[in-house]
């Protein structure tokens, strides 16, 4: 298929901040036998479970996106998604033999960042909602500092919690808190700014249960240079790092789409809502997928986009 940017004149335009997609090792709490191919039983609903991360990705208009695997996974992913240049993005891949963490993760990363931005997004990361998009590109444009997505939960103390003053500001994250100061947790969605890799080079080893994501968070809290967006009602987040997670955001995503109509996660749609690809790219998709389930799904989506035009 070709690549290239859309001819339409509602294209958005690509954000400058780089996305690093975490779908292995201790940085990614996706358990080894989640992530599979489409053809496995363990999608979710009908499509591999990083699409959905991937999907937040570009919904932020990041277009530059490096893919952390491990490198029992990596052959897989890229057969799945190539370099990206189809959907109009700019992939690479990075693999390990071992499980890494996010310091090393950033640091490995330091070069092909080029000093840009850079959102870090958990491989296991599931979220879906009204005004999705546009909360996502404002996260995006952050200029200096960091900010964490949060979301409100049930129950805090299985979470990274994120405590606020009366002011609303973050003033401390806790880690599966026995008593929780707050009903929010820390989502494992990030933007951070160009200082990220000084910084996760100048951490400390995490102690006890802490995380090296917690840890890059609270030196950024230090600072006073951590902001955190709450997801507003409307907006749902789930985790699917384990098989059990998987099945039951599986039924989420059916019942949601079943009852809609409209695809949670399909790359090609948003790859052309976003303008990374032109109404011609996408009837090559549309002639890809044929006859099925998903052709029937891109030529409505593809008929609406005329539509609008």
């Amino acid at each position: 298929m070709t690549s290239g940017c859309s001819d339409s004149h509602r294209a958005r335009r690509a954000i400058d901040v780089k996305g690093i997609l975490l779908l292995g090792g201790h940085s990614c709490r996706v358990s080894p036998h989640v992530l599979r191919s489409s053809h496995y039983h363990l999608d979710c609903h009908n499509q591999p479970v990083f699409t959905y991360p991937l999907s937040v990705i570009m919904r932020m208009g990041i277009r530059e996106i490096r893919m952390v695997c491990s490198s029992a996974e990596v052959s897989e992913i890229r057969d799945y998604l190539e370099d990206g240049s189809s959907l109009g993005l700019r992939l690479t891949y990075a693999w390990c033999e071992k499980p890494q963490g996010i310091t090393k993760t950033l640091t490995d990363a330091e070069e092909w960042l080029e000093g840009s931005s850079v959102c870090l997004v958990q491989g296991d990361q599931l979220i879906y909602g009204q005004q999705l998009t546009e909360l996502l590109r404002n996260t995006a444009r952050l200029q200096t500092g960091a900010e964490v997505i949060a979301c409100r939960v049930k129950e805090p103390e299985r979470y990274h919690v994120i405590e606020f003053d009366h002011a609303l500001r973050a003033v401390g994250i806790e880690e599966k808190p026995e008593k929780p100061r707050s009903t929010y947790a820390m989502t494992g969605l990030a933007v951070y700014d160009s200082e990220v890799c000084r910084m996760a080079r100048d951490l400390k080893s995490p102690t006890g249960d802490e995380s090296e994501f917690t840890g890059l968070n609270r030196a950024y809290l230090k600072k006073g240079e951590l902001k955190v967006k709450p997801l507003g009602q409307g907006i749902t987040w789930m985790e699917m790092g384990h098989a059990e997670s998987v099945v039951v955001a599986s039924l989420f995503v059916q019942t949601l789409e079943d009852r809609t109509s409209q695809k949670i996660a399909c790359l090609e749609e948003i790859a052309l809502e976003q303008g990374a690809i032109n109404a011609s790219q996408m009837e090559e998709w549309i002639a890809l997928a044929g006859k099925t389930e998903h052709g029937r799904y891109l030529r409505r989506v593809m008929l609406q986009y005329r539509s609008a035009a």
